[in-house]
């Protein structure tokens, strides 16, 4: 018998394999095959972000004070070289405003610090298309980079086909 004294607790977040199989199973035979079928192409299935991109997230909500994350559906522009009109997240960190109450978003080139910071005259210089592609949003969205097999798969446990 394992000794749990040292155990980690679960996160409070955490979601059974079952409950999120059926939730990207719901996705996957519904939402998604209306995307696709109005896209005329598969659409995306899942986004993978490598765990150097959340940790840097992580660091730039810590500098920001953010006091959380607002997660939006977007769609990449119809011309976009690799994912044209493909669905995408947007990442957007976000602080507390004491006067509405409510979670504001925090635009980076909107904050006082913004012209300061290292690298933010390279987003200045840039054209409208390359201000377009720097977001939060640098998963590697499936398809078109998806797990070579189905084994690659680890999550959620081979109870729903990607």
């Amino acid at each position: 018998m394992p000794n749990n004294r040292f155990a980690k607790p679960l996160p409070s977040f955490f979601m059974g394999k079952t409950a999120a199989s059926n939730r990207i199973a719901g996705f996957l035979s519904s939402k998604h095959v209306v995307l696709s079928n109005e896209l005329g192409t598969t659409d995306t299935k899942s986004i993978w972000y490598s765990f150097s991109h959340i940790e840097n997230l992580f660091k730039e909500l810590v500098y920001l004070n953010a006091d959380g994350l607002r997660i939006y559906l977007g769609a990449y522009e119809d011309d976009h070289q690799d994912f044209p009109g493909q669905l995408c997240l947007v990442m957007v960190p976000t602080r507390f405003d004491p006067d509405t109450e409510g979670h504001e978003d925090v635009l980076l080139e909107d904050d006082v610090d913004f012209p300061e910071r290292p690298g933010s005259e390279l987003y200045q210089s840039a054209t409208e298309a390359e201000q377009l592609s720097k977001a939060f949003n640098y998963g590697a969205p499936c398809p078109t980079i998806c797990p070579f097999s189905v084994k690659a798969i680890k999550y959620p446990l081979n109870l729903v086909s990607m």
